[in-house]
């Protein structure tokens, strides 16, 4: 982002608030407004401090990073350079930054990270990984934004992730994090006579 797109944008924003007191109101009872930082890849790939500024005027205080992380297993990033070209952009983690000066930008901006989304290789391999980094970044939550779809073909496959996902729960609260799932409109679909997303909760 060139600096005199950057100072338009906060410009226009701080109008708003300032103008608008209903506006403002309505935002007043809300703390912690987050977003997750998949939603703006190019943004943070072409100036990753300057996109957290921007994100800390417009009033955002929480993030929820995602991965590849410099750490993560080979698979996962393997596979992220697969699907980059498509996407149009090829930035995540921590862009190219030490998790260091990460958590200083973070800082800087008052922005806080509960939570990161990751992939199932490295929930499965690396949560020692996981929790060095949680110990710079402060986050609480190691979440997983999808099952892999050769992993949920059938309803024995969804046995097996409900298998893994309680022991990857277990290493998760040994190093004293939490394990979430972004469940998707696939685990609602019924197959052979139950609910997936159900069974998960079940099992």
């Amino acid at each position: 982002m060139k600096r005199r797109q950057f100072l338009e944008i906060s410009t226009a924003l701080a109008t708003l608030l300032s103008t608008n007191a209903s506006f403002a109101s309505a935002l007043a009872p809300i703390k912690n407004i987050g977003i997750q930082l998949f939603s703006l890849p190019k943004l943070l790939e072409t100036d990753f401090e300057k996109a957290i500024q921007l994100l800390s005027v417009m009033g955002y205080r929480e993030i929820e990073m995602y991965g590849p992380f410099p750490f993560s297993a080979e698979a996962a990033k393997k596979s992220w350079a697969h699907v980059t070209p498509s996407l149009g952009f090829s930035g995540s983690g921590y862009f190219g930054y030490a998790a260091t000066e990460v958590r200083d930008i973070f800082k800087q901006y008052k922005m806080r990270v509960p939570s990161v989304h990751t992939d199932y290789e490295t929930l499965q391999t690396n949560m020692d990984r996981l929790a060095e980094a949680s110990s710079v970044l402060g986050f609480e939550y190691v979440v997983l934004p999808s099952i892999p779809q050769e992993k949920r073909r059938t309803l024995d496959d969804y046995k097996r992730v409900a298998d893994d996902f309680n022991k990857i729960g277990e290493r998760a609260k040994q190093h004293d994090l939490k394990f979430a799932y972004h469940n998707h409109g696939y685990g609602f679909h019924e197959m052979e006579g139950k609910i997936p997303v159900t069974m998960l909760f079940e099992m």
